[in-house]
């Protein structure tokens, strides 16, 4: 029998792969309570429960029970903090699905993010914002493994997706900028949700999962299974005081979302997101789910680009949406509007569409259309459509007109898909009504405003319900 002679530190470092591999699992279980009083809208709902983690860890399991006393279940979110940051955040999806997070992203809880499992202080967040009377009683069991594949010493790269232009020429554009996955709290795949926006119709969407970036990793294989589809980064920042939409932003970008009324943070949130040319929206202000209502103080949110007036379904809520853009308006502040599905699951419907007028189907100009707020919202991508011109010229919704100081322009308002609604224009300090009985029709207006500066936009309503409303055209008198 002949033996293979190794160098002594070969042999050492075989031996000690070997002993590692042989390392068996480490549990731990960790127990505690929470009372009915630490339920709160604020940052107060979050507590962070410690545990430690090792070196040569190869991944990290976390099964987890929730006993609610008093009472039915509550609402209790929870993410996952490591010793350098963030690692992901599910609200209160699978909330007592078992949790694995490892360095590979096929075998990482769709709401966490693969890479290094660094030895430290991890940390599990719950942020319990509804509670039955008796509180709930936690019970965590972790179980840290050494035997599987070795993590990476860093996050995984993002893969690339760069579409440049999709479709080239200048036009009107289908949007939804509002749509969640398998990475937040929606059942599809991104691709799944991709595939329904382009059946349905939509040349863009946004990807705007809740509080992570998670769902970035898959946008190019979303944008190859889809072919003529621009896809958009985005994060629906989903705090305790409301929700909005960061739209356009980098890939693998996060924005924190740990904030309070009040503590300056949400204006910080707005200005790095004006910083790397991304929008951001008020979403849903009056929608009535528990932390949808927007509190955030008006000074805080004084730089955001605008309102989500439509969310999905029209209903109640969306009405008080664009009176509050309304009042907006006629105090003098160029607000913008925009719409999106909220789509989570079938069978949610994909509406409505935010029609964009752009140079072309790329990021760069959908993001000047929006910004811009060339923007007519609508049932679909072909539903119901408001243009104007003004003395013969084509209107963009959004833009601000100089006419003479004593001039009362002429306005046409070109209604397409529109029978069957009535038309109302709405003016600074005034409206007006007509029924609309041709599927596309032209409708002269004058000004019957003295104002020297004043806005004007349009609604087609049919029987309470909205069905395409525009961005505001605004004139100054000079």
């Amino acid at each position: 029998m002949r033996f293979l002679r190794l160098p002594f530190a070969a042999a050492i470092l075989i031996f000690l792969s070997h002993t590692f591999a042989q390392i068996p699992p480490q549990s731990q279980i960790i127990e505690g309570f929470r009372p009915a009083t630490d339920a709160s809208l604020s940052t107060k709902a979050i507590k962070y429960v410690p545990f430690d983690v090792p070196r040569g860890v190869t991944s990290i399991k976390i099964q987890r029970q929730f006993t609610w006393l008093g009472g039915p279940a509550g609402i209790l979110d929870q993410g996952v903090w490591d010793p350098d940051g963030f690692r992901g955040w599910q609200g209160g999806v699978n909330r007592d699905k078992d949790l694995l997070i490892t360095g590979n992203l096929d075998t990482t809880e769709p709401h966490y993010l693969p890479g290094p499992l660094p030895a430290g202080t991890w940390k599990i967040a719950q942020s319990l914002l509804k509670s039955p009377p008796g509180g709930v009683r936690y019970r965590y069991l972790i179980t840290l493994a050494f035997d599987g594949s070795k993590p990476p010493s860093q996050t995984p790269a993002i893969p690339k997706y760069d579409p440049g232009i999709v479709r080239d020429g200048p036009g009107w554009f289908a949007g939804n900028l509002h749509s969640h996955s398998i990475y937040s709290d929606g059942s599809l795949t991104l691709t799944q949700v991709a595939t329904l926006n382009r059946k349905a119709g939509y040349d863009f969407f946004v990807a705007s999962d809740h509080n992570t970036y998670r769902q970035d990793y898959e946008i190019p294989a979303a944008a190859a299974a889809n072919p003529g589809l621009l896809i958009l980064y985005g994060e629906e920042i989903t705090t305790p005081y409301g929700h909005s939409n960061v739209i356009g932003i980098r890939p693998g970008e996060w924005f924190d979302f740990r904030m309070d009324a009040g503590d300056g943070k949400y204006a910080q949130l707005v200005q790095k997101a004006h910083a790397e040319g991304a929008l951001i929206e008020v979403n849903h202000p009056y929608a009535p789910c528990l932390t949808c209502y927007w509190r955030f103080t008006r000074s805080e949110w004084a730089d955001d680009d605008g309102i989500e007036v439509w969310n999905g379904i029209w209903t109640i809520d969306d009405q008080l949406s664009v009176f509050a853009w309304d009042r907006l308006l006629k105090a003098g502040k160029h607000f913008h509007a925009y719409g999106g599905s909220d789509f989570h699951r079938l069978p949610d419907v994909i509406s409505p569409a935010t029609l964009v007028y752009a140079k072309n189907l790329s990021r760069d100009a959908i993001m000047e259309g929006l910004k811009a707020g060339h923007v007519v919202i609508s049932d679909n991508p072909h539903g119901p459509m408001i243009e104007f011109s003004i003395n013969g010229k084509n209107i963009l919704p959004g833009d601000t007109i100089l006419l003479a100081k004593n001039a009362s322009p002429h306005i046409q308002i070109h209604i397409s898909h529109g029978a069957a609604n009535n038309l109302e224009v709405i003016w600074s300090d005034g409206s007006m009504e007509k029924q609309i009985t041709q599927q596309d029709e032209i409708f002269d207006w004058s000004s019957q405003t003295s104002l020297r500066h004043f806005y004007l936009r349009a609604e087609l309503i049919h029987e309470g319900k909205m069905h395409a409303l525009t961005n505001p055209i605004f004139v100054d008198r000079k």
